[in-house]
């Protein structure tokens, strides 16, 4: 059948109207699509124009950047953040739940970028005062900020920013740590971050805390007091070495801690020598804190000779607090700070209540103590 031209031009009419419709709902759809792709662009100008033009689409565009902010995807998160810089605060605050919800997510592009926009929205454009802000949030909200600094601060900043997850020892801040540990430039930073990993109970950070440890540098302290937060037995020869040879006190109390805290008999034997021989009282003292750790009943006897018997008033100090803390009732207490005397008749009634009950002590990994059979 021919059609004739009123039909052909009936035809067309329909098909005008139909891309007509077809660009009115396709256009701003096709359009976003195009700027979100221009937003996670590697070239800084060309994301900075299409925030700018999506964000001149006013309430359009804040429905799309909800969308986007809810959406799973991190980039498309991070990509939102960076149109609401340029909303005006009216519109900024249609989406604050949203955004509030990416400031709590894992540490990540997206949470950082929401960390920058409450900061600029507080006016907080210093890493001190943006630390001191971190501070009065608890749990998610302060640590992607601390994680946020850790990424973007100046040096010092993230530093300070590394050791303070470290004490929230917070497992969803371990992979930003380690992502310092391994990539910032700064050493400082590395070093604060590998002993705030280990504070988190990361294994990664054995490596980066035992080259430390026999390195030259200031941070072999640090790297002691990591690895005394680790505890791992990796660590041990390492440990031994300094702990034997280092001419740094500190370096050899900290090791002697984590010797004690790894509780083996190769490093609780290295403890007890010392804790009886070495002519450096606070080397002694560091050893008798050590053995607190150790969790073996062969460090009891030690610790009650060192507390009879030193004379150093750190060591028999020390040695009395330890015996005080993971002793089961019932063990005499040891009365800190008296003379020798006092301490020698403390001391046979210790060794008279282990003859009669040290086969009965068992020590408890949870509670950090000894304990004694059907008993406390």
């Amino acid at each position: 059948m021919t059609i004739g031209l009123p039909g052909k031009l009936f035809i067309f009419v329909i098909w005008l109207f139909a891309l007509a419709f077809a660009a009115m709902f396709l256009y701003r759809p096709l359009r976003y699509a195009w700027l979100e792709w221009r937003l996670q662009s590697e070239n800084a100008a060309t994301r900075k124009a299409a925030a700018a033009d999506m964000a001149s689409d006013g309430l359009h565009a804040v429905e799309r950047l909800r969308e986007m902010l809810k959406s799973n995807r991190d980039e498309r998160a991070a990509a939102a953040c960076l149109v609401i810089e340029y909303l005006p605060e009216n519109m900024r605050q249609r989406l604050d739940s949203e955004l509030k919800d990416v400031l709590n997510g894992t540490p990540s592009d997206a949470t950082d970028a929401a960390v920058l926009i409450v900061l600029k929205r507080e006016n907080l454009e210093t890493d001190l005062v943006r630390l001191q802000y971190s501070s009065e949030y608890k749990g998610r909200q302060g640590r992607n900020v601390l994680c946020c600094i850790l990424r973007k601060g100046e040096p010092v900043a993230r530093q300070e920013a590394a050791a303070r997850l470290g004490w929230m020892k917070d497992r969803e801040a371990a992979d930003r740590l380690y992502e310092a540990m391994t990539k910032d430039g700064d050493a400082g930073v590395r070093l604060e971050a590998a002993i705030a990993l280990a504070r988190c109970g990361d294994g990664r950070a054995i490596a980066p805390l035992t080259d430390a440890l026999s390195g030259k540098s200031d941070g072999r302290v640090g790297a002691a007091f990591g690895l005394a937060e680790l505890g791992d037995k990796r660590a041990i020869p390492p440990l031994l070495e300094v702990f034997a040879k280092d001419k740094n006190d500190s370096v050899r109390m900290w090791a002697a801690h984590s010797l004690g805290k790894i509780g083996l008999p190769e490093t609780i034997e290295p403890l007890i020598a010392t804790l009886k021989n070495d002519n450096n009282s606070d080397i002694r003292a560091a050893a008798a804190q050590g053995l607190e750790l150790a969790g073996e009943v062969c460090v009891i006897v030690p610790l009650i000779e060192a507390y009879a018997n030193d004379d150093a008033v750190a060591v028999h100090s020390f040695a009395g607090m330890a015996l005080n803390a993971i002793m089961p009732q019932g063990f005499p207490k040891c009365s800190i700070g008296y003379g020798r005397e006092q301490r020698g008749r403390e001391a046979a009634a210790m060794k008279e209540w282990m003859e009669k009950n040290g086969k009965a002590v068992w020590w408890s990994g949870k509670d950090k103590k000894f304990f004694l059979e059907g008993g406390k």
